[in-house]
């Protein structure tokens, strides 16, 4: 595919005001400074919450369990359903979609937890490296970002893999892990609030930047493709500040001449990674002396699900 017919993809996306999460919010006649204001409240909401009560959403056939076993990590990446609420978008869709089975910049992403390990497992015994593209499972859970149009407000989102929305039949495997759902949903919602403390951006702070730190706490040494604003050499970023892009330049140049210049620090330094330990720490959420596994988020009843017929099993729906 050429370069030409990336941008036209990545501009059909701009020009749908849906790039890389859903929904997008509208104005609905408020003025500039009255969703500035809004978005510095809920940007305090966030920086004031604890854990038990970052927003979280878990579908009605979705079963959680605190029994803990080796399951496995894959990035999963669809595209972004209000692009193709349009008539000619959805008329386009079939033609779109395989067009953005490999453009991953372009699509929403999530990371999918399932108790299949990958192909060739079940006929060599040998599992893929991490990072590998994979056949898809078949079953699991998806955690994922959602964010409202109406509160304003980024959410943890679960989701049942067998009945999702969209599937694309390959995705990249992330490794294996040995954590309970309420292990996951506290390391979910740790990213979300970091997500929300700054608020949520269609390109600078959005669902792909939520799996990418999600992904990286439960997988370090595995890298994610390229998010949008990381292409053409972090480019958004330079849009995002001119005048601190002016500076970053200037000291660029002057270094290239032998000059002295400050520290640059990275374009994207907004963007970038906070290990769950630091970032809880430094929020009172996590003591120093404390494991993980020890931290309380709340909702401590025994789950089951039908992934671990272990007990009870409770169904978990509506807001957390």
């Amino acid at each position: 595919m050429t370069l030409i017919q990336l941008w036209l993809i990545f501009l059909l996306h701009c020009l749908s005001g849906n790039v890389l999460s859903i929904p997008v919010p509208f104005s609905n006649g408020r003025s500039n400074h009255d969703r500035e204001d809004e978005k510095i409240q809920q940007q305090q909401l966030y920086q004031n919450m604890t854990l038990q009560e970052v927003p979280t959403k878990v579908a009605d056939d979705v079963f959680l369990t605190n029994y803990s076993s080796v399951r496995y990590g894959y990035h999963m990446g669809r595209p972004v359903d209000r692009l193709f609420r349009h008539p000619v978008t959805n008329f386009l869709k079939p033609m779109l979609a395989k067009l953005m089975t490999d453009l991953h910049f372009l699509q929403h992403w999530g990371v999918l937890i399932s108790t299949e390990p990958p192909s060739p497992f079940n006929t060599t015994g040998l599992l893929p490296e991490p990072g590998s593209s994979v056949p898809s499972p078949e079953k699991g859970l998806i955690y994922e970002l959602r964010n409202s149009a109406n509160t304003g407000l980024v959410y943890l989102d679960l989701k049942n893999w067998t009945t999702y929305s969209w599937r694309y039949p390959q995705m990249k495997y992330l490794g294996t892990l040995n954590k309970t759902d309420e292990e996951l949903i506290m390391i979910g919602r740790a990213y979300i609030q970091h997500v929300g403390k700054v608020g949520f951006h269609n390109f600078y702070r959005n669902c792909q930047h939520f799996t990418t730190w999600y992904s990286k706490a439960l997988w370090p040494n595995v890298t994610l493709t390229n998010r949008a604003d990381q292409l053409f050499g972090k480019a958004l970023w330079w849009l995002r500040d001119m005048k601190k892009t002016a500076r970053w330049g200037l000291n660029k140049v002057k270094g290239w001449f032998g000059f002295e210049v400050p520290h640059l620090e990275a374009v994207d330094l907004a963007a970038e990674f906070v290990k769950l330990e630091d970032m809880l720490t430094s929020s009172g959420g996590l003591k120093k002396d404390d494991v993980l596994e020890q931290v309380d988020v709340g909702r401590v009843e025994e789950f089951a699900s039908p992934l671990f017929p272990d007990g009870p099993a409770i169904p978990s729906t509506g807001v957390m």
